[in-house]
């Protein structure tokens, strides 16, 4: 037994030894708030459907005429019932008995992605970029990445993940740190570095034909869902984005850095 659990660990590290070293394992979030809320919206809609289901069952045992009235709390509880039945079938921000397992490997040189029987490995160099947003349900706001590789769908890193936020924000770093040496020698060649709405050079930020120098910039910060640069002595910000619009932030937060420290600059950066 020992002879085939060695075996089989020696064969997962020679697939996975082009990836380097095991940095960080990430699973699914399944709290016990998640489980008690999960089983309180199953038994609720389970209720509501089995009174709806008795009372279609007594009219048509014993037929008496519905006024407009009677339809009202049919309707309800036909609603409510559909709603907990799309919450739980909601794997974007919910974790429910029905959803596969989820295992994500973080390795120095890339990432591992396994979902029930399906497995993805991506190298930094296979990813194109990274984009981060949230979704916005009406029981709140959760984190959500997308990491696009250069052939391929995409691989979505949703709020059911444990720490989704540190793992994105890792991969984020990972792409970055691997395109960093092409991006940093076109920046300083003189090439800006260009985003839906940004435009960021050696010397100022720009939207559109409108610039502003670094010298004059106090922060610039990015979360899950909006970027904004605030300029010094100003109440509001000067640019304001969603980070949905915007891709391989951690690039930009690299740049930002360098012209900082380059600069010399008081500027703070939280991308």
């Amino acid at each position: 037994m020992m002879d085939h659990i060695s075996s089989a660990s020696m064969n997962e590290n020679q697939e996975t030894s082009h990836l380097g070293m095991l940095v960080s394992q990430f699973g699914l979030r399944m709290s016990l708030p998640d489980k008690i809320f999960c089983w309180f919206t199953g038994a609720i809609g389970l209720i509501i459907l089995g009174g709806l289901l008795f009372v279609v069952y007594a009219y048509f045992r014993d037929p008496y005429p519905l006024t407009f009235s009677s339809y009202i709390p049919l309707g309800v509880m036909a609603y409510l019932s559909f709603q907990s039945f799309i919450l739980l079938c909601n794997h974007e921000a919910l974790v429910t008995p029905f959803r596969r397992k989820i295992t994500i490997y973080l390795y120095e040189k890339g990432f591992v992605y396994c979902e029930g029987c399906e497995r993805r490995e991506l190298l930094w160099s296979q990813v194109k970029s990274v984009e981060r947003g949230a979704i916005t349900m009406w029981f709140g706001v959760f984190p959500r990445y997308i990491v696009c590789p250069s052939s391929g769908k995409a691989v979505v890193l949703n709020s059911i993940i444990g720490d989704v936020v540190e793992l994105g924000r890792a991969i984020e770093r990972g792409v970055a740190d691997h395109l960093w040496p092409e991006v940093l020698a076109d920046f300083q060649a003189g090439k800006p570095f260009v985003l839906p709405g940004l435009a960021v050079s050696q010397r100022y930020a720009s939207k559109s034909d409108i610039k502003l120098a670094w010298r004059l910039v106090e922060v610039v910060e990015a979360d899950m869902e909006r970027l904004v640069i605030k300029g010094k002595g100003s109440s509001g910000a000067w640019l304001w984005l969603p980070v949905s619009q915007l891709i391989n932030l951690g690039i930009l937060a690299k740049l930002l850095i360098y012209i900082k420290e380059e600069q010399g600059l008081d500027m703070r950066v939280e991308v």
